[in-house]
């Protein structure tokens, strides 16, 4: 596979649904699937993941932010100022700690040592000792946060599941609405609001309207699913919030003395554990799309949410307890006025020391994030930039041949030319497709196109991409890539493969028998394979594969004359309908388009004998044809027999059919084409020159 990988970089296989899903893409999945197209891929996954390093970046640098703000309040609160800079927090600690009696300077190293002082007199004093603990207890009882709004939000979304799990069955359609508005703004340009523009059935009603109230349907399931995913997202937020209960209740633990002060921490803890289980549970389930909810997980997380609230109260009951009864004791032992000024000073010059050390570390490792932050968008700008002249590259180096290809396939298609793909400036994973629409440019192409001309435009790109970039693996497989092509183009999707990429192992898979006669004709040399069964003791089944005169011959081989008249009837139509065009033949509009056997030949004998006279060995075979009795039984029966065939009366319409097929086709087994009549040479001709047809 290594092996494989290093001799195509680029991919070489292409499906009908790659094609067709290319059509209703978003810019940055349109950008997605050109990568794979055109093997730039490992470059967009790189992108993805520096992005996702920048986000982890700023999310660190922002956290960090809010954790030096808080300290930073909690300091400014327990001196009772606002914003202040060390100076500031220096002076102002000074002054309080001489209230006490305790002199000392406005440097950080003399006022720790002032902390060292108040903290000896405080364990001096047994009283004093119980209140800095109880004080200590109390200021750790405030800090923990037991989040009141997160229970609404989880209520709010709980709520909100229910009705929108009952309308599961409608979600794989949400697909549809962007194929929808298409259809839409389509319709809404087009006189003919009966006949679909995706596979040109027409509908008794107004299609419009049709479209537009599924679509309607479709657009209030979407709202619904937007707003229930804005209460998920906010869920989920308020839970990734939500510090560790357990973490804040273990801070008493760290109080010296709190063992003396007889808090139950214990029980107190492991309901915080509880509380924090809860949520990390409660926070998988919410990190998941609501579409991905089945009712198994819609009832844990009732189940869950339910247990929270509850706990969440014992919680709030028990710490509301803990420090009422801590606030009894303290008043109880404040009767002593210097005693509690000593006590208060002692708690806020150990509080706000701590905390500026701590602020000090945070505000170091929040300039080294911003500086880190900055240098890592930096670099992410930087790849993107080189990225997309990478890119830029790509496209220009393989714009001249989407631009041929696009027009091989496009021949008939008036007015559109000159396919290009543009990079839209200002964002870093968004393409558009432009093309020149009756002279102006439309960009983007989509509104202007059809399905079937963007599915050319991306296989334009595609075969392009392939014969530029896998130059030492000349490989191409292509699955199924025709079905959304109109008849007219199918045979420019053989003539670009044949010639422009002759040089290449082509593999082509089909499903289409009408396109494979396409190829047999065009392509006389390439190797035929059919997949006709497939049995899990022998796997898939081939056999040789035959083109539709071959099935016929080998029907009459086999003693089944009807079947071969039956099968030589409807291809004689199909192909009739194309040689006439081709040959300019001139025949009675059908509104049903339902053409037989009769008006097309006899339409295509008058061409012929108007151009080529008829002494012309063609139009002696169609004159054998249309006059030979067999033959004209046969086109009167074949679609509801009186009499039996037999194999040689089919055997003889079948050699007529075969000498006209072959004298309308190019006799070089490379090309194969119709000839068509040129009117400046008063011939019929071949595009490669090798065949003529002139008058006699």
């Amino acid at each position: 596979m290594d092996f494989f990988r290093a001799l195509a970089p680029h991919p070489c296989q292409i499906r009908f649904g790659d094609l067709n899903r290319f059509v209703y893409l978003t810019k940055a999945e349109r950008y997605d699937v050109l990568a794979q197209f055109m093997g730039f891929v490992p470059q967009v996954d790189f992108q993805k993941a520096l992005r996702r390093v920048e986000s982890k970046f700023r999310d660190t640098r922002d956290d960090t932010a809010r954790s030096y703000e808080q300290v930073r309040r909690e300091i400014g609160h327990r001196l009772s100022v606002g914003d202040l800079d060390e100076n500031q927090f220096t002076t102002i600690l000074r002054d309080r700690i001489r209230t006490v009696g305790v002199d000392c300077g406005d440097t950080l190293p003399e006022l720790e040592a002032a902390k060292e002082i108040l903290k000896e007199r405080v364990l001096k004093d047994p009283v004093a000792k119980e209140l800095s603990v109880l004080k200590e207890l109390v200021a750790c009882f405030a800090k923990i946060s037991v989040p009141a709004g997160l229970l609404g939000d989880l209520i709010s979304y709980g709520a909100a599941l229910k009705p929108f799990r009952d309308q599961e069955e409608e979600f794989a359609k949400l697909l549809k609405l962007q194929l929808y508005r298409s259809g839409i703004e389509v319709l809404q340009l087009s006189d003919d609001k009966k006949t679909c523009p995706l596979c040109g059935h027409v509908f008794s009603g107004n299609l419009l309207e049709h479209v537009q109230q599924h679509a309607d349907r479709l657009r209030e399931l979407q709202e619904s699913y937007v707003k229930i995913e804005s209460l998920r997202k906010q869920c989920l937020g308020a839970l990734r919030r939500t510090g560790s209960i357990l973490d804040q209740v273990s801070a008493i633990k760290k109080v010296p003395g709190f063992q003396e002060a007889g808090i139950a921490v214990d029980e107190l803890s492991q309901k915080a554990s509880v509380f924090d289980n809860l949520i990390a549970d409660l926070s998988a389930i919410v990190d998941m799309d609501s579409k991905e909810f089945d009712q198994q997980i819609v009832d844990k997380f009732k189940g869950n949410e339910q247990v929270l609230a509850k706990l969440a109260e014992e919680l709030v009951d028990q710490i509301a307890g803990n420090r009422s009864q801590l606030q009894e004791r303290i008043s109880n032992n404040e009767g002593d006025q210097t005693r509690q000024s000593l006590v208060d000073v002692y708690g806020i010059a150990e509080n706000c020391l701590s905390g500026w050390s701590r602020l000090e570390s945070e505000g170091v490792l929040f300039r080294k994030l911003v500086n880190m932050t900055e240098e890592m968008r930096q670099v992410v700008e930087d790849y993107i930039k080189c990225s997309s002249r990478e890119v830029e590259y790509r496209f220009n180096t393989i714009s001249s041949n989407v631009t041929r290809y696009f027009e091989i396939l496009e021949q008939r298609s008036i007015g559109i030319e000159h396919p290009v793909l543009r990079l839209e400036p200002g964002d870093d994973r968004a393409v558009s497709m432009e093309v020149i629409f009756h002279g102006e440019k439309a960009n983007p192409a989509y509104k202007y196109l059809s399905e079937s001309q963007l599915n050319s435009f991306g296989l334009a790109v595609f075969l392009a991409s392939v014969r530029e970039f896998n130059k030492e693996f000349k490989f191409v497989l292509l699955d199924d890539v025709i079905n959304s092509f109109d008849a007219y183009k199918r045979p420019q999707v053989v003539k670009l493969l044949k010639n422009e990429f002759e040089d290449f192992q082509v593999i082509v898979l089909t499903h289409d028998e009408v396109w494979r006669d396409q190829i047999c004709r065009s392509c006389p040399s390439w190797i035929r394979t059919e997949l006709y069964g497939f049995t899990y003791e022998r796997g898939p089944m081939f056999r040789p594969g035959l083109n539709k005169i071959e099935r016929i011959e080998e029907l009459l081989r086999q003693g089944r004359p009807e079947e071969a008249g039956r099968n030589l009837g409807v291809y004689m139509e199909q192909q009739l309908q194309d040689i006439c065009d081709s040959f300019g033949a001139w025949i009675k509009y059908r509104k049903a388009n339902d053409y037989t056997l009769d008006p097309l030949l006899e339409a295509l004998r008058i061409r012929v004998k108007e151009k080529l006279t008829d002494k012309h060995p063609l139009y002696l075979h169609l004159q054998t044809a249309i006059e030979d009795s067999i033959f004209r039984n046969f086109c009167s029966h074949w679609k509801n027999p009186v009499t039996p065939y037999t194999a040689s009366e089919v055997k003889s319409v079948v050699d007529t059919w075969v000498s006209i097929e072959t004298s309308v086709h190019c006799q070089n087994r490379q090309c194969g084409e119709l000839l068509c009549w040129n009117p400046d040479a008063k011939s019929f001709n071949c595009r490669c020159g090798k065949s003529v047809l002139t008058k006699l």
